[in-house]
């Protein structure tokens, strides 16, 4: 795959002396704050032993006119930028940014502004002027959704970035085939939903509504937005339990509630036995569901709609035919042919 990095001396933002502020002006010290012309700990020009630290000076909590990045690099599951020095070239490829993260892997510091995203789909200003990857894996000079700068990484190259840590029915490594709007379900990032009615909704939320990767992905609440830093596994902003023997609580999955109503689960509004897998058996929602998507290419389409991808550690085969299934009757309809829990599903319907 041929290269497409925009090439950086002379290129948009090369010379601007840094990003804007909200009123328009620019932050003192101009190019000096982050470069110097002599005795430069790092190229290109950088003050500082490592380019994290051009960037860590500011972004830390001595400096209350910024985020608080350097915070969120000690929390148990992050981007651990301070961890790779001298890796990141402007001309490099997805392929060869495997293996490290630094702060100009998904941050243009030329162009990235505190401008906030209009709506789902647009990339913000702290993404601004950053490559990025399409869901056909094509690399583009400025990436126009959040979605493409994280492809860079979780794309098709290198797939050992990707994927979520629950053996499942249906594999896939490459989350923009995932979250392709083509497949029979996904969570709606590059597009809205296929599904029409979602009554555990909470508004604003809608059936129309698009979300980013950084929804799922970031932060916990009250700390700088983006996948910095957390405690949580995942990256996640707040906590999704997985596997089995899970008790149900607010706060064993308190991400899904963030956009999902627990009454609404809890009162099987969408799915009549939910409560029963969820509270009774104590099955996490991550046994039947896949967060991101089912690829449509596996599998039949007719049985992965709803999220629906197996925690093959939790769900076995019906032992009569030796298959796992769940087919789509319709709204709110549906069956199993499966094992779980001992309990054998022929077919089992809703």
């Amino acid at each position: 795959m041929p290269s497409t990095a925009r090439p950086r001396p002379g290129s948009k933002g090369w010379y601007k002396s840094c990003a804007p502020l909200p009123k328009g002006g620019r932050l003192p010290g101009g190019c000096g704050l982050c470069h110097t012309p002599h005795g430069a700990g790092s190229t290109p020009l950088l003050q500082g032993a490592a380019e994290e630290a051009a960037c860590l000076t500011c972004h830390s909590a001595a400096n209350p006119d910024a985020s608080d990045i350097a915070s969120l690099l000690r929390q148990p599951f992050g981007h651990f930028v301070d961890r790779h020095s001298g890796e990141h070239s402007a001309e490099e490829t997805p392929a060869d940014a495997s293996g490290h993260v630094e702060c100009a892997d998904c941050h243009d510091p030329h162009e990235a502004s505190d401008r906030p995203s209009i709506s789902g789909l647009d990339i913000g200003g702290a993404l601004e002027g950053v490559p990025g990857v399409t869901l056909s894996g094509a690399q583009v000079d400025e990436a126009q959704f959040e979605y493409e700068v994280c492809l860079r990484c979780h794309g098709e190259e290198p797939a050992h970035l990707s994927g979520f840590p629950v053996r499942r029915q249906i594999e896939e490594f490459d989350l923009g085939r995932e979250i392709d709007p083509g497949n029979a379900s996904f969570h709606p990032i590059a597009a809205p939903g296929r599904n029409l009615s979602v009554p555990s909704l909470i508004a604003p939320l809608s059936e129309g509504s698009v979300i980013r990767c950084s929804d799922c992905h970031s932060a916990p609440a009250g700390f700088p937005r983006g996948p910095h830093g957390s405690p949580h596994e995942g990256l996640l902003r707040a906590g999704n339990r997985t596997g089995d023997g899970v008790a149900e609580s607010p706060q064993a999955y308190a991400l899904c509630y963030e956009c999902h109503s627990r009454s609404s689960i809890l009162g099987d509004q969408s799915f009549p036995l939910h409560r029963l897998h969820v509270v009774d058996e104590r099955t996490s929602c991550s046994v039947c569901h896949d967060p991101h998507g089912v690829s449509l290419s596996q599998g039949d389409p007719g049985e992965h709609t709803h999220l629906i991808n197996f925690d093959l550690a939790v769900v076995e085969p019906e032992p009569a035919s030796g298959v796992i299934a769940f087919t789509d009757l319709g709204e709110r309809a549906g069956s199993c042919a499966l094992t779980c829990h001992g309990y054998v599903h022929s077919s089992s319907g809703y």
